[in-house]
This record gives structure tokens, sequence and C-alpha cells, in this order.
């Protein structure tokens, strides 16, 4: 069982912003909209396989809940990769993600920007224990030291090429 928490407030955000305002006229619309973004925004994977979530349900309140049942679950867990984007739109946001799974403790984790809404866990001696964060390497990160180390490049090729310059 999958469970992410946050707050009403956030989720009508969210489905404003995805959809458009009043996009909704009931609270099951509202779920529905809710079930089919969260499908498209969250994204686990166990074993490096990609799990499929299925008979979502959403609990509204002040604290509104999603829960999700993972399908095809392994018997045998190694390793747990679980990205959340529903809330990447609103700054600052958190959102709690609880884990619960035959054999393993139940594991809590916030989702935020500075983990880039994503975790990944390894199984060891029957608990979870967070990888560290290759975020240094994810993609926007190697696009700006890649913009810096080219702009350096062509900084010192500049001061090269003036040297020669006035050396002649």
């Amino acid at each position: 069982m999958l469970m992410v928490k946050s707050s009403l407030t956030a989720y009508e955000g969210v489905i404003d912003y995805h959809y458009k305002k009043n996009a909704y006229k009931t609270p099951e619309e509202f779920r529905a909209l809710v079930v089919e973004d969260f499908q498209k925004n969250c994204l686990l994977i166990a074993n490096q396989e990609t799990m499929r979530l299925v008979r979502t349900s959403v609990v509204l309140g002040h604290e509104t809940t999603v829960f999700a049942e993972v399908e095809n679950m392994p018997a045998k867990l190694h390793t747990l990769q679980i990205k959340n984007s529903l809330f990447q739109d609103i700054p600052s946001s958190l959102c709690e993600l609880i884990l619960s799974l035959n054999g393993l403790p139940q594991k809590i984790y916030l989702f935020n920007m500075d983990n880039g809404r994503e975790v990944i866990f390894r199984v060891q001696n029957k608990k979870w224990v967070e990888e560290t964060s290759g975020s240094f390497f994810k993609p926007r990160a190697l696009f700006i030291i890649g913009t810096i180390v080219l702009g350096i490049g062509f900084w010192f090729l500049g001061v090269k090429k003036r040297a020669r310059l006035t050396s002649l």
C-alpha cells in the first residue's frame, strides 16, 4: 500500500493548475481528477521494474490522502525508487509518503523541492535504508555545470587570443 498525504488546499491548487479552475463540480469529480493526476505524476520502481499503482482512492479532508495498491510487487524487494512530481508546481510544497509493505516496518518520508521530490530506498536487514541522493549528477545540475565549464573555457580562449594579439 502506498499513501500520499498533503493538504486539501495543495490538491485543489494542483488540480486547478493542471486542468482548469472549476474543472470539477462535485467531490466525486474532484477525486477522479486527483486520481488521474496522481497516476500521471507518481512513479514507483521496485528492483528496477516500474510498478503499476492500482485501486487508487482519495480520502478528502483537511489532510487529504491518496491510497494506491502496488500491483505485482516483488516478493523479495532490494530497491525502491519513488518519484512524486504531483506538487512540483507549488513552491515550498511538502508531501508525506507512507510506505506499508509486508515484512518491512512502515516508512514515512517527506517529498520537497530539496530532495527533488524523489527517493531511493534499499532494503537491508529488513529495514529501509535511504540511498544517498545522486542529485548532483541529475540533468539540471549537469546542464549548469556544463554551462559553467563552457563559459570558463571560452573566457580562457579569449584571454589567450588577446594575449597573442598584444604580443604581436
